[in-house]
């Protein structure tokens, strides 16, 4: 895209050799005097790499926040080896579904996936197959892929007049077709009546519970919140935005270990955490 900087690796390792497909990640190394050690890039010929998340084996997940067709189809999560020296072999996790990726959240064995799309936006988790263990197990292992229900409100939308505070059973729906050729990993979800979410960002977990944000939910259109309890099976808006000097499009988030929630804006300027 136009300023971009290309993530270059090696041609045989990048996921698609179209040159319009020229995002990826690179790995920076701290020391611990906050002095930068050295960096290069690691992935290479994906697209649009957005948010994402850590797992417990040490691993990295990128996703794509777009869905397009280069040389290869565009729209997956990848999985990095965390510890790895130097470029790795792009490999996509097509289970997890094709979507407008943003960000995901590993927890007891699923990982949960937010798609940053305006108004019909659906929250997923992949169930996989058997227990990854290592960098590039998700991708071999396959697995289900499901979108959240509110129960009771069949293809509820959560985008207004939604009640702050107040716990909602959810369970979870089959996507039958998680790597479509067309765009409609969604519509398949809110044909069975998942909850339709307005631009699912950031996600976090901490404290046995995953965090996730909607960037311009609420009737301000200025940000919600959102707290997933897995083991009660309930969710809850737990804040919304009703003006811009409090919270104003909230993007990426993290849990600090005392539970406190940083959030980062996505806006005009200026822009807070």
């Amino acid at each position: 895209r136009q300023g971009e900087v290309p993530v270059e690796v090696p041609a045989g390792l990048r996921y698609d050799p179209d040159p319009g497909a020229n995002g990826g990640c690179s790995k920076l190394v701290v020391s611990a005097a906050r002095r930068l050690v050295e960096e290069f890039p690691f992935l290479g010929g994906t697209s649009t790499n957005c948010a994402g998340g850590a797992t417990p084996w040490a691993s990295w997940i990128t996703c794509e926040e777009v869905f397009e067709d280069r040389g290869q189809p565009h729209g997956y999560i990848f999985e990095v080896d965390a510890r790895t020296s130097r470029p790795v072999k792009a490999e996509p996790v097509k289970a997890a579904g094709r979507f407008v990726h943003e960000a995901v959240a590993w927890h007891r064995g699923v990982l949960y996936e937010t798609e940053d799309r305006k108004h019909d936006a659906a929250l997923y988790r992949l169930l996989p197959a058997s227990p990854p263990r290592r960098a590039g197990d998700l991708a071999r292992v396959g697995g289900r892929l499901q979108a959240l229900r509110i129960v009771g409100h069949h293809d509820a939308d959560t985008g207004t007049g939604w009640p702050v505070g107040r716990p909602f059973e959810v369970d979870w729906v089959d996507i039958d077709n998680p790597d479509p050729a067309q765009d409609t990993v969604r519509h398949q979800a809110h044909a069975k009546g998942a909850a339709r979410f307005n631009r699912e960002e950031g996600a976090w977990v901490g404290h046995g519970r995953v965090w996730f944000n909607c960037t311009e939910g609420g009737a301000a259109g200025l940000g919600q919140v959102w707290e997933l309890d897995p083991s009660a099976r309930r969710l809850t808006l737990v804040y919304e935005s009703p003006g811009r000097r409090s919270l104003s499009n909230p993007d990426n988030l993290v849990v600090t270990p005392s539970g406190g929630l940083l959030l980062c804006e996505d806006t005009d300027h200026p822009q807070y955490v």
